[in-house]
C-alpha cells in the first residue's frame, strides 16, 4: 500500500531548481546575446549601411543576424566553404568585420551571375573571407576600369 501522504518537496524543489538553472542560463545568453549584437551593429554601422542601401534592408539583416548566429555559436567548430575551422577563429574573424566588409559581400551577390544553391553558405564563406579578399577585389576593379579607360582614349585617337 503507497503512502497517503506523499512529500512532493523533493520534487518541487528539484524542479525549482532546474528553472531556476535554466532562467539563470537564459540570462546569461540574453545577456550575451545583448552584448555581442550591440557590438556587431556598432562594428558594422548597421544603421548608417541601412541608410546607404535603402533597398538592400532585408540582405543586411540577413547578414546581421548570420554574423551575430556564429558569434554565439556554442560548438567547438565551423564548417565554412567545405573546411572546417576552430570556432574561436571563425568568432574573431565575424567580430573585426565592418561597414566595408558588408559593403563587399552585398557587391559580390549583385555581381554574382552563377546559381547559389546554398545562400547561407555562400554568404557565410564570402563574409569569413572578405577580409582577406575586399583589398585584391577592388584593386582587380580598379585595374580593370583603369585599363579599359585607356584602351578607350587609345582607340579614340
Amino acid at each position: 500500500m503507497g503512502k497517503t501522504n506523499a512529500n512532493y518537496n523533493n520534487t518541487n524543489n528539484n524542479n525549482i531548481n532546474i528553472s531556476n538553472q535554466l532562467l539563470s542560463d537564459d540570462k546569461d545568453m540574453n545577456e550575451e546575446y545583448a552584448v555581442y549584437a550591440r557590438k556587431i551593429r556598432e562594428n558594422v554601422e548597421l544603421e548608417a549601411l541601412k541608410e546607404s542601401y535603402p533597398h538592400d534592408t532585408d540582405i543586411i539583416d540577413g547578414m546581421y543576424d548570420l554574423i551575430l548566429e556564429i558569434v554565439l555559436c556554442r560548438g567547438k567548430s565551423v564548417w565554412i566553404s567545405k573546411n572546417e575551422y576552430p570556432a574561436e577563429l571563425v568568432k574573431s574573424k565575424f567580430l573585426k568585420l565592418n561597414y566595408g566588409h558588408l559593403e563587399y559581400v552585398m557587391e559580390c551577390l549583385k555581381n554574382n551571375t552563377t546559381k547559389i544553391r546554398n545562400i547561407k553558405s555562400y554568404i557565410l564563406s564570402t563574409l569569413f573571407n572578405a577580409p582577406a579578399t575586399m583589398g585584391s577585389y577592388y584593386r582587380a576593379e580598379v585595374n580593370y576600369y583603369m585599363y579599359g579607360r585607356y584602351e578607350e582614349i587609345r582607340k579614340a585617337n
